[in-house]
Order: structure tokens, then sequence, then C-alpha cells
């Protein structure tokens, strides 16, 4: 029975790996073709506010980076608090990643100042946002 158990959880830390690792390996394939072949040029997909073109942005914007700085600054939070949030369930991740992306980027659609808005903040903070409330609701850390 035990080595049951411990096949499921090696079965689930390969599939968040992988959904994690993908996410990021596609945040950075993304930046370098970028800026190596575009440059700099697809960050004009992102969110602009109050402008109904700039919704495209939504889909685009977490794996849109101001440049390599950027994207390192996003890379370890997003490891860590997705694979937080996955811990309980893996469908958990795609929720709230779904939810953060929609209701996160019609806020900076409708309140955001003029200009392009990129990165994976807003997924970063609706990640640390659910942690907190799960943990409120839960009353354990």
């Amino acid at each position: 029975m035990r080595h049951e158990n411990t096949q499921g959880i090696a079965q689930e830390l390969k599939t968040q790996a992988f959904i994690l690792g993908g996410s990021i390996i596609l945040m950075w394939v993304v930046e370098i073709a970028d800026i190596v072949w575009f440059h700099g040029s697809l960050d004009r997909y992102g969110i602009v506010p109050r402008n109904p073109i700039g919704l495209r942005g939504i889909l685009f914007m977490p794996f849109l980076h101001g440049g390599f700085y950027h994207l390192i600054a996003n890379t370890a939070p997003f490891l860590i608090l997705g694979w937080l949030v996955m811990l309980r369930e893996v469908s958990d991740f795609f929720f709230v990643t779904i939810v953060t992306m929609v209701v996160g980027g019609l806020g900076v659609w409708l309140f955001g100042a003029p200009g392009f808005h990129i990165g994976a903040s807003s997924l970063i903070f609706g990640y640390l946002g659910f942690l907190l409330l799960r943990g409120w609701f839960d009353r354990r850390p």
C-alpha cells in the first residue's frame, strides 16, 4: 500500500513540475523571441487600458515581459506561489490562474494608467491572495 502511495505522490510531483515548468519555459521562450527576433514589439500585445484592442492583452499579458530582469523577477515567485496553489489540488492552479487573468486583466483594463501593461505580476498576486484567503478560511497556515 505504501508503495502505491509513493508512486501517486511521485506522479503528482511530475504533473506539477510539468505544468509549472511548461508555463515558465513558455514565458522564457516568448521573451527570448521578443528580444531576439521581434525587438520588443510583442509588448504591444499587452493590456491597453480602455481601448477595445487592449482586451486581447488579458490572454497575453502574463507571457510578455519588459526584458530579462522583469522576467527573472517574476519567475521565482510564479514558481513558488504557483506550486503552493496546486499543493492541495492541481485543478486549483488552473482555476485561480484563469480567474486571476480575467479579473486582474479587466481591472487593469478599466483602471490602469495609459500604455502597455505586461508581466505575470497579476498572477503572482492572485496566487498570493488565494493562498492567504485559503489559509484564513481553513484556519491553518
